[in-house]
């Protein structure tokens, strides 16, 4: 489990985050919900260890987040930022591999079956030669997927062989989704969905109304730094609480997973 106590964050004389207490789940999906300038990247930055709250506690699994090393935090838990530094002329093979190189260990065979079975889930394998230069904005994102996916893959035991064990492992994702056409979105919300089975946290901002509704089990909704709603996502998702925390209206369409808020335009 993570929580927060009371984490507030302050850059000069703007509050980014105000008095936040939350707990994540792990084995869960939680999603992060708000309007720009709300704090969802700031929260994700204290939870990631980037950026140290101003005031308040961070624990991470039973322990103070600050009492962790970034090295220690590497081996535990992956982060994709909303915002890539542009990469420098490298193939994609040899982009994703640097996700196993948490701890300056030396790559070795274990790793490359490891990077052969990940470009495979994240459908990259057609790219694995290509410049990285060279890709599209939805097939980088999806190859910086697969880097951050690394990260926490190879080490991750086999609970069988069709099955992996994410147990203490977390994934935490901003704007995962950006760029990336409606196939391979469908295609990582499953996987996100049986990862999460298989043991793995997955706290992720998201912008898209539908999409966050098709993956969140839990909700945090933030307004102006605050926390402005929180809970199972079926308490979360409703027409009053979304309207209100996002400033948008919203109407109900009833879809195989019951009602569905999609926003008014």
């Amino acid at each position: 489990m993570i929580e927060l106590e009371n984490v507030s964050v302050k850059i000069g004389s703007a509050s980014l985050l105000s008095q936040v207490s939350l707990r994540f789940q792990p084995a869960k999906i939680s999603v992060i919900l708000g309007q720009n300038g709300a704090g969802k990247t700031t929260l994700l930055r204290c939870l990631s260890g980037w950026q140290t709250p101003s005031s308040g506690e961070i624990i991470w699994q039973g322990q103070p987040l600050k009492t962790y090393s970034l090295s220690q935090l590497a081996q535990q838990r992956a982060v994709l930022e909303q915002q890539q530094a542009q990469p420098f002329a490298m193939s994609v093979q040899a982009l994703v591999e640097l996700g196993f190189n948490r701890d300056n260990n030396a790559f070795n065979p274990r790793h490359a079956q490891a990077a052969q079975g990940v470009a495979q889930l994240c459908d990259i394998e057609a790219l694995w030669s290509r410049n990285v230069q060279t890709l599209s904005g939805g097939e980088l994102q999806r190859v910086h997927l697969a880097r951050v996916l690394a990260q926490i893959w190879c080490d991750t035991p086999k609970k069988s062989e069709q099955s992996l064990d994410f147990t203490g492992k977390w994934l935490l994702l901003d704007e995962w989704s950006n760029a990336m056409d409606m196939e391979h979105q469908q295609q990582w919300v499953q996987l996100l969905q049986q990862w999460a089975q298989a043991g793995l946290g997955i706290i992720m901002i998201v912008h898209d109304l539908v999409l966050a509704q098709a993956v969140a089990q839990e909700v945090v909704l933030l307004k102006e730094g605050r926390v402005f709603a929180q809970g199972p996502a079926n308490e979360v998702f409703k027409a009053p609480i979304l309207e209100q925390g996002l400033n948008v209206s919203v109407r109900g369409v009833q879809s195989e997973r019951g009602e569905v808020f999609l926003p008014k335009f």
